[in-house]
């Protein structure tokens, strides 16, 4: 075995540090249910100066002056600053930080952006989202849209300089938290020794009577992938970066490797297209880099969720009446179907009537229809109805028309209206 040969280098900085950038660090801009109240934009200081904030203003597609930064706003070194639609502070759960200011906010869920910009007019961070995001609300290309509910994170990679995207659960950060503490001392370890190298990249099958290695998403859910990275046994007690790619998505760890096996994650969000993709581990350690990829088949999964699994009602005999569906799955009253799968999705739906006893209402006394607005025209279920293709990520209003017949013994009928996904 080569000899390890360390070589330390002490360096005391007392030059001043490089002039300060802000960056958006985290946005909310589609909240779940409500889109008033819970929008909101962190902010966070990479440099090591602070920075006033007062009259910096935020640019979206909608407004050209959304929200303006107050007087005697300022952002640490390392610090976040939360700004945030008003009532955010009273309408936010619990577990969320308060916010640094308040301001009216009308962020736009799809195809738009928000530009950081200085008192100058000049844009000091961009980013945008949707493939028609309109030009100048991005930098290189734009985000692709995240799920309501998921806020859009920007992670820098050092590595580059560029800087990463991904959405996952809120978790916006106020002034008061201070993401690491200034350095004015830098040390340097140079290592000559076992050279970095990636001996496995590894990947469960979950189809293995499939050719190739086939991976299944998580309907509605933004799965953690586990990919598993081999190293040779020398490499043990050393310090590594390591970035885990997967598509567009990246997620990068700074860990010291214990063990020639390590376990990492990345995220397998439900809406990921179907389809072969590949899987890339970039490994840095020290001096030296390493990568490895692996090829990986993304299943379809086909899944919807409902947001109501029971309806009473009350009737006169000889009534007929309708009860219509909304595409909010907030409403429990107004039935909604949402595709939570990475396909679209086709729903057959098929009932049994209702019964009391013996006495029976027959299923073509039950119509139903699946629609992006008000229907237009109820399908009776005498036979099985198929809707029309939902698409990735879509809701649809789940609509009912019922007519009974005037003959009808008092009490309650109950049956099932059966859903199933083709």
């Amino acid at each position: 075995m080569k000899p390890i040969i360390i070589l330390f280098v002490l360096t005391v900085l007392v030059v001043p540090f490089a002039s300060a950038r802000v960056v958006i660090s985290e946005i909310l801009y589609n909240p779940l249910g409500s889109e008033y109240e819970l929008e909101f934009v962190e902010l966070y200081n990479t440099g090591n100066t602070t920075v006033q904030l007062s009259d910096w203003y935020l640019n979206t597609s909608s407004s050209e002056r959304d929200v303006v930064i107050p007087d005697n706003a300022y952002i640490k070194p390392q610090h976040y600053y939360l700004i945030a639609d008003k009532g955010f502070n009273q309408a936010k759960p619990d577990q969320w930080l308060l916010a640094d200011y308040e301001e009216d906010m009308s962020l736009v869920n799809s195809n738009s952006g928000v530009r950081l910009t200085k008192p100058d007019g000049v844009a000091e961070f961009i980013v945008g989202w949707g493939d028609d995001c309109p030009l100048g609300y991005y930098e290189s290309e734009p985000v692709e849209l995240g799920a309501e509910g998921l806020s859009l994170n920007i992670m820098n990679n050092t590595t580059n300089g560029n800087y990463n995207f991904f959405y996952s659960e809120p978790s916006p950060t106020n002034s008061a938290t201070e993401s690491s503490a200034n350095q004015m001392i830098k040390l340097v370890l140079s290592v000559a020794g076992p050279e970095l190298s990636i001996s496995n990249l590894y990947i469960e099958d979950e189809l293995p009577s499939l050719p190739g290695l086939q991976v299944f998403p998580e309907p509605g859910n933004v799965r953690d992938l586990p990919v598993i990275i081999l190293f040779n046994k020398s490499l043990i007690g050393l310090p590594f970066n390591i970035s885990v790619e997967l598509g567009n998505l990246t997620k990068n760890y700074d860990t010291v490797l214990n063990s020639t096996e390590l376990n990492v994650t990345i995220p397998l969000p439900y809406y990921f297209s179907p389809g072969n993709h590949t899987v890339t581990a970039d490994v840095c350690c020290l001096a030296q880099c390493a990568s490895a990829a692996i090829s990986v088949q993304v299943m379809e999964v086909k899944g919807f969720a409902l947001d109501v699994s029971e309806l009473k009602l009350s009737s006169i005999e000889g009534y007929s009446f309708q009860i219509i569906g909304d595409s909010n799955l907030s409403t429990l009253d107004k039935p909604t179907i949402s595709n939570i799968g990475n396909i679209g999705l086709l729903v057959e739906i098929s009932s049994s009537g209702l019964a009391l006893g013996n006495n029976t209402i027959p299923a073509e006394a039950i119509a139903v229809a699946v629609s992006e607005g008000v229907p237009e025209r109820f399908y009776e279920l005498s036979t099985e109805y198929i809707s029309q293709e939902i698409p990735v990520r879509a809701n649809r209003r789940l609509s009912f028309y019922m007519n009974f017949e005037a003959n009808l013994l008092p009490g309650d009928y109950s049956g099932y209206i059966r859903l199933s996904a083709i």
